[in-house]
């Protein structure tokens, strides 16, 4: 493969392979508030924050870590205020401890803190606006989680950088470089001791959770209860899997690899992985580049569809992992692109309907198509091309599922949003 997509694809992956504590979307609003706070030198007497539809929607039901099990926008806000150090920002929500539970209890209490929708073309974006005495601070955040883009105090622009999108993707990691066949190549030919620390570190952390979801009681314990059913590969697969996302998406303290911004799809693309070569007694280089091929191909398909949207994340996740499970089989590339193809024919339609303990339910959902997908494509079975969205390329695939997820299902995001914001509880 071409040296100058070497490089690409490992810069790619410690790009988006980061390390995160608690859903991304409260900890982007912990961390914008944090900054108003340091920009205030103050904690603000009141705040307003002005969100677009995808961030209200993924902060309603998932529970906050170290808050005693809070959800919602204003507990996240108070989290950024209880912040001392801005300097890992994705990691904000762990300096939260039981002995400050009183203090937050009572800055929640007694702070003054309103929403609204923001009317907004990028799916992740908000602007927070904090008050102390005479002094105003506002920061606006678009496109990635911590990605300050202009900040006013007093009135006066202080800093400003470019927001329009389209520069915004010009400036990531080389993403027209992402392409199955030369991923494919990649995970084959690479050497992997630049991004060996990386890979443990995802299997360390995202199996710790899936461990953390077996042991505890998160939400409805979907793991296992799964595990009970049967112990077979498959459902070890999803046991582990499901665990990580209901301990992530009900408060566990343990942080999580994510992939694209999201921690679910970080543990869709490596927990089934894993399992799946552990069962199989594989060798841990084979789960490495495994690891490589799963985390690229959902960084691919994240990039045509983007952060946020109406289409579910860990399908794609899922349709990385059938592609993965092909390739620790010894399958051929065909092979992989057969079981992407097959697990997106299948489960392409599941919505995203905000972040929250069901997300796990989901992840099931899909990773029984990614098995079958698999074991279809070792089979050398798949959909012919132009089948519903379904095309002769399987890049032109991902393409055609990006469009459907960023451009229509636009309106389903609306009424999801709607339907959250009206429901009276």
């Amino acid at each position: 493969m071409q040296k100058s997509w070497t490089k690409s694809y490992i810069d790619i992956l410690k790009e988006e392979l980061v390390l995160a504590l608690g859903c991304t979307e409260p900890i982007a609003i912990a961390y914008g508030a944090a900054n108003v706070k340091k920009l205030l030198k103050n904690i603000p007497e009141s705040i307003h924050i002005e969100a677009s539809a995808n961030l209200i929607k993924n902060i309603q039901s998932v529970v906050i870590p170290n808050t005693g099990g809070m959800v919602g926008m204003k507990p996240a806000i108070i989290a950024g205020l209880m912040a001392k150090d801005i300097n890992n920002p994705l990691e904000i929500l762990s300096q939260i401890k039981k002995a400050d539970h009183h203090d937050f209890n009572i800055l929640l209490q007694k702070h003054t803190i309103t929403i609204s929708k923001l009317n907004s073309d990028h799916n992740l974006h908000f602007i927070i606006t904090g008050n102390h005495q005479n002094d105003s601070v506002k920061v606006e955040i678009k496109h990635l989680h911590t990605n300050i883009t202009n900040i006013i105090v007093n009135g006066h622009e202080t800093y400003s950088k470019e927001d329009d999108h389209d520069s915004y993707e010009q400036t990531r990691q080389h993403r027209d470089a992402l392409h199955i066949d030369a991923i494919y190549d990649f995970a084959n030919t690479v050497d992997l001791k630049p991004i060996k620390s990386l890979l443990s570190a995802q299997i360390k952390h995202n199996m710790a959770i899936a461990n953390d979801g077996l042991d505890h009681d998160y939400a409805i314990n979907i793991g296992r209860i799964i595990l009970e059913t049967d112990h077979s590969i498959e459902h070890a697969i999803k046991a582990y899997s499901a665990s990580a996302s209901e301990a992530r998406m009900c408060g566990s303290p343990k942080a999580v690899m994510t992939n694209s911004g999201s921690g679910n799809q970080g543990i869709t693309s490596s927990v089934p992985v894993i399992v799946f070569a552990n069962e199989k007694k594989l060798s841990d280089e084979s789960l490495y580049r495994a690891l490589i091929l799963s985390n690229l191909l959902t960084i691919h398909q994240k990039t045509k569809i983007g952060r946020l949207s109406a289409f579910c994340g860990a399908i794609s996740a899922c349709a990385s992992t059938a592609a993965a499970f092909v390739y620790l089989e010894n399958g051929t590339v065909e092979q992989i692109k057969m079981a992407l193809i097959n697990t997106l024919a299948d489960a392409a339609g599941v919505i995203c309907d905000g972040a929250k303990a069901s997300c796990a339910a989901k992840i099931t959902t899909g990773l029984d198509a990614a098995l079958l997908g698999y074991r279809l494509a070792m089979r050398n079975k798949t959909y012919p091309p132009y089948t519903g969205l379904i095309d002769a390329d399987a890049d032109q695939t991902i393409l055609n599922i990006g469009r459907l997820a960023n451009q229509g299902m636009k309106s389903v995001d609306d009424m999801i949003v709607k339907t959250m914001i009206d429901r009276k509880y």
